[in-house]
């Protein structure tokens, strides 16, 4: 309960920000805990624990709700996938088996180093447009497509971590695409940084052309202040509205489950379907949605 409150002052604290993001967590062990309360009738501490299950049911419910109805176009939809391959893993036959089967349009991967892109280099017969930027840290990003890519882009975020941004043309539509990996905040100085890239990714999505839309790593929680700045700042929509939370990270501990890895787009875009992905040996999920345009 406590934890859960601090989690309040994460716009002015590095280590409430890390508490922001297990809003899901919170709200299970209050409801674990209100339950013995309520059959012991201890009415004082039960309405203690109700209060603080609230607020973070405020926080977790919504992304369970219905986005707002609107009418798709007739066309085929646009599937997009985010992974983050994780550096080290070497399960590369299996990362070609999840691209295989949900055959994404537009696919970002993350963390891809000189091994990855050797071992994955016969995506680039099927997605022809394709840029690869790999690092031999924990960096590196690759942004391929399927559809026409009209011009590629290397930016930097800061902190010499790359993102990719590609203009691309599909049904006669133009739109932007940006491929990014933020630091992770376990440490003050990285906390500054991933805040430093949210503030330089807010600039560049702010001077693009609409449509556009972003994907990757954020190694934040719908949950934080600072993703709060991003898409109101840019107006961009989470695929995960009306889908759930689908955590990503950690796969090796469920239990702890947060989102950190999105897609989000423009409100050209509707998210026909949002789901997670899993089977290619990281210790994140991917995330995947089918996008369309708005009539």
């Amino acid at each position: 309960m406590v934890l859960s409150l601090l989690a309040g002052l994460a716009r002015w604290a590095h280590p409430c920000e890390l508490m922001s993001h297990f809003r899901i967590q919170y709200l299970a062990v209050l409801l674990l805990c209100a339950l013995p309360l309520l059959v012991g009738r201890r009415w004082k501490w039960l309405a203690v624990v109700s209060l603080a299950a609230g607020l973070n049911a405020w926080w977790v419910l919504p992304w369970y709700l219905p986005a707002e109805q609107a009418t798709a176009a007739d066309n085929k939809p646009l599937r997009v996938m985010s992974l983050n391959v994780l550096a080290t893993n070497q399960q590369y036959a299996a990362v070609l088996n999840v691209v295989k089967r949900e055959q994404p349009d537009v696919l970002v991967l993350v963390e891809v180093n000189e091994d990855w892109e050797r071992e994955l280099a016969s995506l680039n017969d099927d997605y022809i447009h394709n840029l690869w930027y790999s690092r031999s840290d924990a960096f590196g990003v690759a942004l391929l497509s399927r559809i026409p890519i009209e011009n590629f882009e290397t930016l930097n975020l800061g902190i010499e971590t790359p993102a990719l941004l590609a203009r691309c043309n599909w049904q006669g539509h133009v739109f932007h695409v940006m491929g990014v990996h933020f630091v992770t905040p376990v440490r003050p100085l990285y906390f500054e940084a991933r805040n430093a890239q949210i503030q330089e990714t807010i600039r560049v999505v702010q001077g693009l052309p609409a449509p556009h839309l972003l994907a990757g790593d954020l190694n934040l929680t719908m949950f934080s202040p600072f993703y709060q700045d991003l898409v109101e700042q840019t107006d961009l929509l989470n695929t995960r509205q009306g889908f759930g939370l689908t955590p990503t990270y950690p796969t090796f501990f469920p239990p702890a489950g947060i989102p950190i890895d999105h897609i989000l787009h423009s409100p050209h875009f509707i998210t026909l379907h949002h789901r997670s992905v899993d089977g290619f040996g990281s210790d994140h999920l991917g995330v995947v949605a089918d996008l369309q345009w708005l009539e």
